[in-house]
């Protein structure tokens, strides 16, 4: 009778044990599936945010090519308007200087 009794005890105590371990199992696969999904959420942010990051790269880059092609239509007016200007100063100074000798 004695050794039933251990016996009886020990897988009691064993089967106790099994629970627990079973209980911690499920809640680590808990856990982890928790993880899982905050990853897959942010890696869902992070594939947004990098889309985003390119439509306003290619916003300024088709931004910077106007900005240029304006910057040059004004430079060449501007030099255009330079040479012209500076050719009319020559004529009047010729002139001025017919005039006054």
């Amino acid at each position: 009778l004695r050794v039933v009794m251990v016996t009886w005890r020990v897988v009691m105590v064993t089967l106790r044990v099994v629970m627990v371990t079973l209980r911690v199992v499920m809640l680590t696969l808990r856990v982890v599936m928790l993880t899982l999904r905050v990853v897959m959420v942010t890696l869902r942010v992070v594939m947004v945010t990098l889309r985003v990051v390119m439509v306003t790269l290619r916003v300024v880059m088709v931004t910077l090519r106007v900005v240029m092609l304006t910057l040059r239509v004004v430079m060449k007016r501007y030099t255009s308007i330079q040479i012209y200007l500076y050719l009319e100063i020559l004529e009047l100074s010729f002139f001025y200087d017919i005039i006054l000798k």
